[in-house]
Order: C-alpha cells, then structure tokens, then sequence
C-alpha cells in the first residue's frame, strides 16, 4: 500500500489544520512530500552534517599515511670564510685566507620491508693563498648509496604498513557510519510520515463517522416528531454523535503528536530560522 501511495505521490500537510466539523482552519500550511521531508531532514540535521566530513578526513589521513613511502629529497649547502695570522715562513705573508664551499644532497626512501635506501651526493670546494698547495683551488664530490634493515624492530611489511592499513580500516569505519547515520534518519522520516498519513487518514475517517452520526441523530428526530420512532432512538443517537466527538479529539492529538514528531526529525524550526535570516 505504500508503495501505491508513493506512486501517486502523496502530498500530505505537514502543519495540518485539525478541527472539527464547522471549525475554521489555521492559515499557515507547509506541503511536503516524503521526498522533501527527507531533504529537509538531511540538510538541517547537524551530526549527519558532521558525519558527512568524516569519510573526507578520512582520505585525507589514508593519503598522509602513503606519503610514508614517498621519497625526500634534501639539499644543504654551506660556505665559510676563515682568515688567520701567517705563523710560518712558508705561509702567505701576513695573513692566510680560506674560503670553503660544501653542497650536500640526499634522497632517501624509505621500503616497504622497513628499511631505509639513501643515496647521498656531496661536493666540497676549498680555495687558500697557501704557497704550497700543488693544486688550488681543491675539489672533491662523493657519492654514496645506503641502506639499512632492522632484523627485529620494525621488521616486516604489514609493520611498515600499519599506519595506512589503520588508516584505511578508519576510512572505511566513518563511511559505514556515515552510511548507517542515513539510513537510521530516512527511516526515522519515512515512519514519522506513514504515522502523520495514517494519522491524518483515520481522523478523516472518524470525522465522516460524526458527520454519519449527527445525520441520523437528525433523521431520527424527524421520526420522534412525526411519531415513527420512539423517543429513546434519539437518546441513542445523541450518545452515539457524543463518543464520535470524544474520539474526534483522541484522533486529533494523534495527528499533532504526528506533526510535532516529524517536525522535530526534521528540524523545521532550524530552517526557518535560516530562511528568515
């Protein structure tokens, strides 16, 4: 049946003027759609709000966590500049002046094993006034390759890859949470609906029970004055039309016990503030 109702697209009242028969309705209405019920709900519910930025903390944790294997690439450089008294003849004259220039770039990586390759590339240039340097100025570059492997400690690739697989099990925690969050809210919406539409439903049908009620009430006093009937059909029908009004009030506070649920999955006030704003 709902399904059916769905199809047709059943447009309910969601501040629904209640009363009784020959009662004037409240002015203010809004229609919805259980579809816009559900957006509504999505869009004004602030843990879904939250909930919603998890799975992209997520990525952004599972993507720091891979950058463990990315490689580095480091580069320094240095220069100093030193002059000193001349202590020996076989210095420069006075004084002896040094310039020093030193470079060094490393790139390392670090493996899945849990070890560490580097390769490192360093070159140094030394300039002095010294007489007898043979060659002046000197130049040196070195290269050198790396590799270190702890045996114990650290060993292993599910222990280098520990912090991406718990950031991955994180990922996919917040987005089945995230998933559940919305379930657990259509739901709540779609029961909170059906209950409104049912409950709007048998207040209707309760309201043509009086509306039934009072016209025999009437048909019968038509009969006790025209002396078809006897007096006591009209007492009957008077307490008949007197629960018919009773339940009429028991069915319109089902119906706002109804509207006030769904409001409140809804968050309407926070919207129309919003709006207003």
């Amino acid at each position: 049946m709902r399904k059916q109702i769905t199809g047709i697209m059943l447009i309910m009242t969601l501040i629904l003027a209640v009363s009784a028969a020959g009662q004037e309705p409240r002015e203010k209405t809004l229609s919805l759609s259980l579809e816009e019920c559900i957006l509504k709900a999505l869009e004004n519910n602030i843990q879904i709000a939250i909930d919603v930025l998890s799975p992209e903390r997520s990525d952004y944790s599972v993507a720091v966590a891979n950058e463990k294997f990315l490689p580095s690439l480091s580069i320094s450089y240095s220069k100093r500049d030193t002059a000193s008294a001349s202590y020996s003849w076989l210095d420069a004259a006075e004084q002896v002046n040094t310039i020093s220039d030193s470079v060094e770039v490393q790139l390392s990586q670090f493996v899945p094993t849990g070890g560490t390759f580097s390769i490192n590339l360093s070159g140094y240039r030394r300039d002095t006034n010294q007489k007898f340097n043979t060659i002046n100025p000197i130049y040196s570059n070195t290269l050198t390759f790396g590799f270190t492997q702890p045996l114990l400690r650290d060993f292993g690739l599910k222990f280098a890859k520990r912090e991406i697989i718990l950031a991955r099990n994180n990922r996919d925690i917040s987005k089945k949470t995230f998933k559940t969050s919305l379930i657990t809210t259509i739901n709540s919406i779609e029961d909170a609906y059906w209950g409104l539409v049912r409950s709007i439903e048998q207040l209707k049908v309760q309201q043509e029970s009086l509306r039934l009620a009072r016209d025999l009430l009437e048909k019968n006093r038509r009969s006790v004055e025209v002396g078809t009937m006897a007096p006591i059909e009209v007492l009957t029908a008077q307490a008949q039309v007197a629960s018919q009004e009773a339940s009429i009030l028991q069915y319109e506070a089902a119906v706002k016990n109804a509207e006030d649920k769904l409001k409140n999955l809804i968050n309407l006030a926070s919207s129309e503030a919003a709006r207003d704003t």
